[in-house]
């Protein structure tokens, strides 16, 4: 790899439909502080206008390209913007994204040791658009999130805010097409088992809207992961893949035979007062959220931690029973 300073980056921006925030995203990695980087837009065949406008607006950048791909997933257009680049590095976010303007920066410096393979940032959720609860509790969630973050632990960061050696793609193959989604995570975990990841709160992208815009979105947002997660499960093993998040996600399934089962040996008092244990540690954990974060939108959490597990449940069982593409 080239010095340092001289170190090329491949910023690959995956989006379709994105008219309403692909310019404030691609303003900002103009504006990076980092010189020496070219933008790959890969866009899913939108047909909001994306394309027309990128190019109306932006044909003059030389090192920025628009790649149009049929829309066949994530993994599919991170897939194609690694085969168009020609960085030492590739950094990928997404269309609905914009950057702090040293981003690039932030996360090249961690390329030191031949033996980092990868680096993950933070996302932070902006201020911006719809003020709902929703869309706060995401904020907030963001926040919990990226407080846990550990790739020393296997707990990586989100897909829009990654970067990987190119020599990393020659070693562990691309991004997993047949997958429904987690492409970014299963990727993460081939590439944790032969380089080291790091992760780096001060290399940020800001989230400007998405999955936790509605609740349409947001049910599936919590669906098509975990569905993603299972199907990556099956391919690298149950109790090796991310184990936690499997048992996360089996868990209301468990809880719901314990409770036929106390109903058959002692009838209803032992299912009330199981559901009413369940209840409290539900509580306890959003009062720990709270006390850690001093935000009552963590209280929203009674609500949504019980749908989030529900439907995550489902979605684990169609994963689990569903076949990958081809």
């Amino acid at each position: 790899m080239r010095d340092a300073e001289n170190i090329r980056v491949s910023i690959v921006v995956i989006e379709k439909n994105e008219i309403r925030h692909i310019e404030k995203c691609l303003d900002s990695l103009l504006a990076q502080t980092y010189p020496h980087i070219e933008i790959i837009v890969v866009d899913g065949n939108s047909t909001d206008g994306t394309p027309e406008l990128i190019m109306r607006k932006y044909s003059r950048y030389k090192n920025l390209k628009l790649v149009i791909e049929p829309g066949l997933g994530f993994a599919h257009a991170r897939n194609i913007g690694v085969k168009n680049s020609t960085g030492d590095i590739i950094a990928f976010t997404g269309g609905n994204e914009y950057a702090h303007p040293r981003w690039i920066e932030n996360l090249v410096k961690n390329f030191k040791s031949e033996n980092v393979g990868g680096v993950f940032g933070r996302m932070i959720v902006s201020d911006e658009g719809t003020n709902s609860l929703l869309k706060r509790f995401c904020k907030f969630k963001r926040d919990l999130e990226f407080s846990r973050v550990s790739p020393d632990k296997g707990i990586f960061g989100r897909g829009t805010n990654m970067a990987f050696r190119r020599k990393v793609f020659e070693k562990v193959g691309f991004f997993d097409e047949s997958l429904c989604d987690a492409d970014d995570k299963e990727f993460a975990y081939r590439v944790s088992k032969k380089y080291r990841i790091l992760y780096d709160s001060s290399a940020i992208v800001f989230h400007q809207s998405g999955e936790w815009e509605n609740w349409r979105s947001f049910i599936r947002y919590l669906w098509r992961p975990v569905k993603g997660h299972a199907q990556a499960a099956k391919k690298h093993g149950l109790l090796k893949y991310y184990p936690q998040t499997t048992a996360l996600y089996l868990a209301p399934i468990v809880f719901l035979f314990i409770l036929i089962f106390l109903f058959i040996v002692g009838g209803f008092l032992p299912v009330v007062f199981t559901i009413l244990l369940a209840i409290a540690g539900l509580f306890a954990k959003v009062l720990r959220d709270y006390m850690k974060f001093k935000n009552a939108i963590a209280f929203y959490g009674l609500l949504i931690y019980p749908l989030q597990l529900t439907i995550g449940s489902l979605a684990l069982l169609a994963g689990l029973i569903s076949k990958r593409k081809s």
